[in-house]
């Protein structure tokens, strides 16, 4: 996927249609961040919300699996990234997934499962809702 070849950007709103791949899902998350970079939003901020992005997506791709491509948009406002995801797969709130089991000894815990409870470390606020048939998801990053 070439990063700048599908995309929509503006000065402050970045969009894309991500095919529902890894790979695909992997670029855009890329692409995002470059954007931010781009922009003059904070490395930290940044790189945040390349991981939630790749992260989400992923999830999507994996577990909800989606008929259509999912739509992101990241929005850059004063004092924050808005990160948009929205798609057509199963519906799932990710803001109420559980904090996984961490054990005392990080060799004792089996490899994944974290991506979710990660990026709500990285992130100020998360919200979901279902309309359509559609989950959206808006995930915000305090820049």
């Amino acid at each position: 996927m070439n990063p700048t070849g599908d995309c929509k950007e503006q000065t402050l709103v970045w969009q894309r249609d991500v095919p529902n791949r890894i790979e695909d899902a992997t670029a855009a998350a890329a692409a995002a961040g470059h954007h931010l970079r781009r922009q003059g939003v904070a490395g930290t901020a940044a790189h945040a919300a390349h991981f939630a992005i790749e992260e989400m997506l992923t999830n999507t791709i994996k577990y909800g699996h989606p008929a259509h491509p999912s739509r992101l948009s990241v929005e850059i406002v004063p004092d924050s990234v808005v990160v948009r995801i929205e798609d057509d797969g199963q519906e799932f709130d990710p803001s109420k997934s559980p904090a996984p089991p961490l054990p005392a000894n990080p060799d004792e815990r089996a490899p994944g499962g974290l991506g979710i409870h990660i990026v709500r470390q990285m992130i100020s606020s998360i919200a979901y809702t279902r309309r359509d048939g559609r989950n959206h998801l808006v995930l915000t990053i305090a820049r």
